[in-house]
């Protein structure tokens, strides 16, 4: 009896490791991001089922970094504003991971 708790234990373990993949703490936490923006852009993403969302790209002049937001209040940001964001990695399978950042609820346009 032992042996199978033991082994469906590790596999239990196994599984969540798997589960978690990639391990890199930047894909599963949020880190604050402050700066100056820099550019203010918008792309329309295909979601598959024939609709579409649009996220806005930011870029920070302290990092020269895109950052991508899903909200609508990135829309009043302009060159030159503050902006605090919650960021964290996203993976793109064959591609370059980005930034995808929460409107952070302190934030203030303009300051």
């Amino acid at each position: 009896m032992h042996i199978i708790t033991i082994f469906s234990t590790l596999v239990g373990v196994v599984i969540t490791i798997v589960a978690y993949w990639p391990l890199s703490a930047d894909f599963h936490k949020y880190y604050p991001v402050t700066g100056t923006v820099q550019t203010v852009d918008s792309r329309l993403i295909g979601n598959g089922d024939s609709g579409v969302s649009q996220r806005f790209v930011v870029v920070l002049k302290e990092s020269g970094q895109p950052f991508a937001i899903d909200d609508t209040r990135a829309t009043l940001l302009k060159p030159g504003d503050s902006v605090k964001l919650r960021c964290k990695r996203e993976f793109e399978f064959n591609s370059v991971p980005g930034w995808g950042c929460k409107w952070n609820a302190t934030a203030a346009i303009g300051q």
